[in-house]
């Protein structure tokens, strides 16, 4: 198969990533739904998961914070875009390793992202510490959202991939204009071209399959993760064929999602 070896690196990205966040929402979910009788450790996203208005807020959110990075970027303030990140990267790692390494996490974190930013071309270090911040910013979001806002909110954001890249095009803008020594997308070299995988289009799957997770157990969030990358390579082969065209990364990858998590429905014959 031709760039089989950068399919296999988008593969392993993907899977890496999304055993992280498992790992870590296993962790964090007696800290947000401690048993009874138990302290709240860490308050969820929203109020109250269940909620499908929630799924308004959160979007909103969203597109506050693009607009923010937007006229950030525009205005050349690149040393606040940094510090935005930083927080980024440090919460979202910190979710990630604190499970594994206990309380020298905060260190470690610390060093990874300082090293991050005085080696921004080590593509290997920077690749696995995007992978850190986003496994642990899916798990908190995941776990803070039931299964049908989590649905809601992955195909709301699908549409809104779609008009963000080719009507008002402000996520090719912002892909664009990405601020030199911060790797906020994933890189993955095919022959002469280069896709680009960015944050949300990792986050916000795995995010799902964390929900799924929650509700469904883990072989139904497992088979539901497959299909995303499923979606995710269908995606890599329409790359291919398509010369110098942008295309929204969350629309396969969700579809990819959805079709797995019915198909383990299906299979299983569990009740939705």
């Amino acid at each position: 198969m031709k760039y089989f070896k950068s399919l296999t690196l988008l593969a392993t990205i993907y899977l890496f990533t999304a055993v992280l966040a498992f790992n870590t929402a296993q962790q964090l979910h007696p800290l947000i739904y401690p048993p009874y009788g138990e302290e709240q450790k860490l308050a969820p996203v929203v109020e109250d998961p269940h909620d499908t208005t929630n799924v308004i807020h959160i979007f909103i959110m969203i597109l506050v914070a693009t607009a923010i990075m937007l006229v950030m970027m525009r205005k050349g303030w690149g040393r606040a875009i940094k510090i935005f990140l930083f927080f980024s990267f440090f919460t979202g790692t910190l979710f990630t390793l604190s499970p594994i390494l206990g309380n020298i996490s905060f260190i470690i974190t610390l060093l990874l992202i300082l090293y991050h930013y005085r080696r921004p071309t080590n593509i290997i270090a920077s690749t696995i510490l995007l992978s850190f911040t986003l496994s642990g910013i899916a798990a908190y979001i995941g776990l803070s959202l039931g299964f049908i806002p989590a649905l809601f909110l992955v195909v709301g954001l699908s549409v809104y991939d779609i008009i963000a890249v080719f009507i008002t095009k402000h996520m090719v803008a912002l892909a664009k204009g990405a601020v030199p020594g911060i790797n906020m997308m994933f890189t993955i070299p095919c022959g002469e071209r280069v896709m680009g995988l960015g944050a949300g289009d990792i986050v916000i799957p795995l995010s799902f399959c964390i929900s799924t997770y929650q509700t469904y157990g883990i072989g139904t969030a497992i088979t539901t993760c497959l299909g995303g990358l499923a979606g995710l390579i269908l995606l890599f082969n329409i790359i291919q064929t398509k010369k110098d065209t942008v295309l929204p990364a969350l629309p396969p990858i969700v579809a990819g999602l959805i079709l797995g998590f019915i198909t383990d429905l299906l299979l299983l014959q569990k009740p939705l």
